[in-house]
């Protein structure tokens, strides 16, 4: 029998179109218990797997910044929601998607509502 960690990595990569979404596939990987050497071949596996050399926790996060960011520009300065809102809809705190947001693209969310 494979261990857990390779028959779910083969499936999520395999069948990543059924699975619909990154954020499906990150939470396939989530729902498998795993023991800490499992986890080290499971990161491994990912990363060696994956254009960006992330692990799993990495995408996740990669993927909910990159939708917040979307949000923020795409996002009507009269009645449209608040840096506050947009993080809690992806899983942020607004002070972590600020010094998140900054790390990686330099600017702060305040200043992208609206562009």
């Amino acid at each position: 029998m494979a261990p857990a960690w390779e028959s779910v990595s083969t499936m999520a990569f395999e069948n990543s179109s059924a699975l619909g979404s990154d954020l499906l596939a990150t939470t396939v990987f989530r729902s498998v218990v795993v023991t800490a050497l499992e986890a080290f071949a499971l990161d491994r596996a990912f990363r060696s797997h994956s254009l960006a050399a992330r692990t799993p926790a990495q995408h996740l996060l990669a993927a909910r910044l990159d939708a917040a960011h979307g949000e923020l520009v795409q996002t009507d300065l009269e009645g449209g929601a608040s840096v506050a809102e947009i993080a809690a809809r992806w899983g942020f705190a607004e002070r972590s998607l600020t010094r998140t947001h900054v790390e990686v693209y330099g600017v702060r969310p305040q200043d992208l509502l609206g562009r």
